[in-house]
């Protein structure tokens, strides 16, 4: 990443519409707040639709936040759904760039610095996004993106929390808004991939994801994602609706580092999708286990000596 950055951007700077829906999200909105006002990158507009807030104190907070910068604007809708809320957002946005940010999840302070530098460097990239330190109910760190390549078809490896060029955005027409249970940033990935758009990822951690316990999202159901039947079938649906995807693989990109060796070993899976899919459900379920907890520190230890 260059130090100075008006090497960069002599010829145009590059100003970035951070879209955030909220629905009832009360006090934690201050954390995410306080991570955008922090960013190096500050030549950025924040909209934030409130999506039908019933909660008094919700509504208060969302209400302090109309007139306190003249970057942000905050739009009233009745409660439709993330797919509409974040198409709403863009539609009364401007900036050539789009980031989409959840109201309860936190940004590093060279967040949208790091994001808007490589989509400048790399031309040909779509969108781009960063690894993920999830945080709350549940700890982990998210290493996967993008570069995932055509694994990517078996598992939706990128959060929404990413940067997207607005020319895309437009040309594949946003998100689907039927599709409320989940999934859709899934779907708005694949309609990108099938029409040669892909992205890059930043391999370091920049954005801080909210894991809530499952009362807590009381508002908020993604049955689609969290149903392995309704998942499997959302992905049989995507592989009928862009079979050259599927056969093919995701777009190849010369910014993602992969040669193109590694994008045609990944085309074998797709040839066995069912068997694919299959395996990597049995692989998931393993490493998810309290067995692979047990063993997976020891094997790991081993591998590492005789390597």
């Amino acid at each position: 990443m260059p130090n100075d950055l008006s090497s960069v951007f002599d010829s145009t700077r590059l100003k970035v519409a951070i879209i955030t829906p909220y629905y009832n999200t009360g006090a934690i909105f201050h954390e995410t707040a306080a991570s955008v006002f922090a960013q190096t990158w500050q030549d950025w507009e924040w909209v934030i639709i409130n999506d039908g807030s019933n909660d008094a104190e919700a509504i208060h907070i969302i209400a302090s936040y109309r007139k306190s910068d003249p970057r942000i604007k905050v739009i009233d809708q009745p409660n439709k759904g993330l797919p509409t809320a974040r198409n709403v957002g863009v539609a009364a946005s401007t900036a050539p760039l789009l980031f989409f940010l959840d109201s309860d999840d936190i940004l590093a302070p060279t967040a949208l610095e790091h994001l808007i530098t490589l989509l400048a460097q790399f031309p040909s990239v779509g969108f781009a996004t960063t690894w993920v330190q999830a945080f709350g109910a549940r700890s982990f760190v998210w290493k996967h993106g993008f570069t995932s390549g055509n694994y990517f078809l078996f598992e939706n490896t990128v959060t929404p929390l990413s940067i997207v060029r607005r020319t895309v955005f437009d040309t594949i027409g946003g998100f689907n808004e039927l599709r409320i249970q989940g999934l859709e940033d899934y779907e708005f990935w694949i309609q990108c991939a099938a029409q040669g758009y892909w992205g890059i990822d930043v391999c370091e951690v920049l954005v801080f994801q909210r894991h809530k316990t499952p009362n807590q999202y009381v508002h908020y159901q993604w049955a689609n994602r969290d149903d392995p039947t309704k998942l499997r079938a959302f992905q049989d649906e995507m592989r009928r609706t862009y079979p050259k995807l599927y056969r093919e693989g995701v777009p190849h990109l010369h910014a993602t580092g992969k040669s193109a060796h590694a994008y045609a070993c990944e085309r074998v899976g797709l040839w066995a999708f069912p068997l694919t899919r299959w395996l990597l459900t049995k692989k998931y379920q393993l490493t998810s286990s309290s067995f692979w907890h047990t063993l997976g520190p020891w094997w790991r230890r081993v591998k590492g000596a005789l390597l």
